[in-house]
């Protein structure tokens, strides 16, 4: 094989892996022009003002070569949320909807909480029906919901959170900052290690167990579980300061 082969084949893995992080699936297997790879690249190598440049370059000839602008569209929305341009990014990405709604929604719902447009953010994702719905998509929307004090509607996508994937730990935080019943958070976890094929472990039921007597101020408690997960996983630095902040509420500073 040549130099200038393998180099070419080495530029395309590079790309693909680039454009497989912020793309959607359908997008990857569109052919990329000359400008479009470059631009890629230049993007996974954070340099977002040279891939708008070539972006923008591209999608110029995209009538007159008769082709989808969805790529150049894509990287040009990337450019501009990276560069804080998130009015703009906004933009893009809405004009991207009729290609994916849901990936393009929670692009956008990013885009309205960077510039602190919460309630509007709530409204683009509150469209989206619950079986479409991401574990990013559930995670945001349900922290937005705690936010503007809907409680119910939280609670709820943590659990479908949970159900995506029981090791999405941040979940069982959540749920358990929200008072919600050990139980339920428990039979979420159990859904999802179902779907998975996996069984349940030891990780996330001495956590949810932890959490739920730390938000329920059983310290005593709280701090028995934590000591079982030290146990599994010595010298952990999550655990070593959870524990450090459960004695430090229960008035033993040393």
């Amino acid at each position: 094989m040549s130099q200038k082969s393998q180099h070419y084949q080495d530029v395309t893995a590079v790309v693909e892996d680039i454009f497989a992080s912020t793309a959607p699936r359908q997008l990857l297997h569109q052919p990329l022009t000359v400008l479009q790879k470059e631009a890629i690249q230049l993007l996974g190598e954070k340099q977002f003002l040279s891939c708008e440049i070539l972006a923008r370059l591209d999608r110029s000839k995209c009538k007159i070569e008769n082709r989808s602008d969805q790529v150049d569209l894509h990287l040009l929305g990337e450019c501009a949320f990276q560069l804080d341009k998130f009015a703009a990014a906004k933009d893009f990405y809405e004009q991207l909807y009729q290609y994916d709604d849901v990936k393009y929604r929670y692009k956008v719902a990013c885009c309205l909480v960077k510039n602190g447009s919460v309630i509007e953010a709530v409204c683009v994702l509150d469209q989206l029906p619950t079986e479409s719905r991401t574990l990013q998509i559930n995670m945001l929307l349900g922290k937005l919901y705690a936010a503007t004090s809907r409680k119910h509607g939280a609670i709820s996508c943590f659990l479908d959170a949970l159900k995506d994937n029981p090791s999405a730990l941040e979940a069982v935080f959540c749920l358990t900052a929200l008072g919600v019943d050990k139980n339920k958070i428990t039979t979420a976890l159990a859904a999802g290690h179902q779907k998975r094929g996996q069984d349940d472990t030891i990780l996330t039921q001495e956590m949810v167990l932890l959490l739920n007597a730390k938000h329920r101020h059983q310290t005593t408690i709280a701090l028995q579980h934590a000591q079982k997960l030290a146990a599994e996983y010595p010298d952990n630095v999550y655990l070593l300061l959870l524990q450090a902040e459960l004695h430090q509420n229960n008035n033993e500073n040393d």
